[in-house]
């Protein structure tokens, strides 16, 4: 019977070990612009409702989880980390997402580049910034 109780111990601790989370950072208020590659303009950054959370599992994978959408968090690819300036890609279905995490400052940049279908093909590029704790 000590040995079922231990097992079942042992398993239990593990599953929390798969599912304990350490928040790196909590963004909020964001602001977002759209830039038409083609011409160079830009629109002027315009608060968007997006927040999300980034952070790191028991495993050290870290993920992005969108508060502002009822979506799955997505597991993010660690591009670069020099001091306190953090890259990191999220693939989506038509290429990658960039985020930027500037811990110090507690700032989030995203950016994603891609062609907008509608009245002529335009080759564009989106930026959000975001306030992080």
């Amino acid at each position: 019977m000590k040995k079922i109780l231990i097992v079942a111990f042992v398993f239990t601790i593990s599953l929390y070990a798969e599912y304990e989370k350490k928040i790196v950072a909590v963004c909020k208020n964001a602001k977002s612009q759209t830039v038409y590659l083609e011409t160079g303009k830009a629109s002027k950054f315009e608060k968007d409702k997006m927040q999300l959370v980034l952070y790191m599992d028991a495993k050290g994978r870290t993920f992005v989880d969108r508060l502002d959408m009822k979506i799955s968090p997505s597991e993010l690819s660690l591009l670069s980390a020099r001091g306190n300036v953090i890259q990191f890609a999220e693939p989506i279905l038509d290429g990658y997402v960039i985020y930027t995490l500037h811990s110090s400052k507690g700032i989030l940049t995203i950016q994603r580049s891609y062609e907008m279908i509608g009245l002529g093909t335009k080759s564009v590029m989106a930026n959000i910034y975001l306030k992080c704790k």
